[in-house]
C-alpha cells in the first residue's frame, strides 16, 4: 500500500467517524429537546395556583377566603401559609422605582376547611384531614383588625414547593377574572 492510498483511507475513515459523530449528536439533540419539552410541560402543569374568593368582616377580625388549585396529578400537602401586608413606600425614590415593602402579619391564622359556613378559627387537630389537596381546597385566613383595601401577599408552602400570590382583597363579592393570563418566560 502506497502513501497516497493510505492517506485516502485515513481520510475516508475520518469522514465516516465525523459523519457518525454528527448523526449521534443530532439524535442526542432530538432526545434532549423532547426531554426539555416534557419537563417544561410538567413544570407548567405542576404549579399550584392560589385564588381569592371573598372577605368577611367580623367584629374584631376579618376572614379571607382563598382557594388553592392543584393541576398536577400528584396530590399536595399544605405545610404553611404566610401572610404579608404591603406598606406604603416612603420616599420618592421608592415610589419612582415602584419598590414594594412587605410586612409579615404574625397574628394571621389559617386553616383548610370543607365547611364554608363556619368562620370560627380551627386548629390542626380539628382540620388535619383537610391538609391534603387533590384538586382544590378552600382555605380561610383570619387576620385581626379592620379590613383595609391594601395588597396582601400570600406565600403557601407545600410538599411540592412554595408559591407566592399577590392579591388585593376587598370586602364584598368578588367577580370572575376577565383578563387572567398566565405568562411563561422562556429562557
Amino acid at each position: 500500500m502506497n502513501q497516497e492510498n493510505f492517506t485516502i483511507l485515513v481520510s475516508v475513515i475520518s469522514l465516516l467517524v465525523a459523519a457518525l459523530a454528527l448523526y449521534f449528536n443530532y439524535k442526542s439533540h432530538c432526545v434532549t429537546r423532547k426531554s426539555y419539552l416534557i419537563n417544561r410541560e410538567l413544570s407548567r402543569n405542576g404549579n399550584i395556583y392560589l385564588d381569592f374568593v371573598k372577605v368577611t368582616q367580623l367584629d374584631d377580625r376579618y376572614v379571607i377566603h382563598l382557594v388553592v388549585f392543584n393541576p398536577s396529578e400528584i396530590g399536595l400537602i399544605l405545610h404553611g401559609l404566610a401572610v404579608f401586608k404591603e406598606i406604603e413606600s416612603k420616599g420618592w425614590i421608592n415610589k419612582v422605582l415602584n419598590a414594594q415593602e412587605w410586612e409579615k402579619i404574625n397574628k394571621a391564622i389559617w386553616w383548610p376547611t370543607i365547611d364554608l359556613e363556619d368562620l370560627h378559627i380551627k386548629y390542626r387537630d380539628e382540620e388535619y384531614k383537610n391538609m391534603y389537596v387533590e384538586n382544590a381546597r378552600d382555605i380561610y385566613v383570619s387576620i385581626p383588625g379592620e379590613m383595609l383595601e391594601s395588597y396582601h401577599r400570600f406565600e403557601i408552602m407545600t410538599n411540592l414547593g412554595g408559591f407566592s400570590q399577590k392579591l388585593r382583597p376587598s370586602v364584598g363579592r368578588s367577580f370572575f377574572s376577565h383578563n387572567f393570563r398566565q405568562i411563561w418566560y422562556e429562557k
